[in-house]
């Protein structure tokens, strides 16, 4: 990705409509805009950004990752909680 971005863009894309449905609901003030996807964080902000044209913090995409900590620390806290 790094050596030849444009190269690893070249085969995605983005459904139909998200790109605009993004851009609507972050410019609506009121909306709490987070992603959820299988893809690293980082390779999503990419997408996002330079297809989409949407520049959403980091910390509001929930990757394979980030999710499988949120999951650690829940487990936890409900063992730690029933115990």
């Amino acid at each position: 990705m790094q050596a030849d971005l444009a190269g690893w863009l070249a085969p995605n894309r983005l459904y139909p409509g998200i790109a605009d449905a993004l851009r609507v609901a972050l410019a609506d003030a009121g909306s709490d805009v987070s992603i959820v996807t299988t893809k690293q964080a980082r390779f999503t902000h990419t997408l996002l950004r330079d297809l989409a044209g949407v520049d959403l913090p980091m910390e509001r995409i929930y990757s394979q990752v980030r999710l499988s900590a949120l999951l650690r620390g829940t487990m936890q806290a409900c063992h730690y909680l029933s115990t």
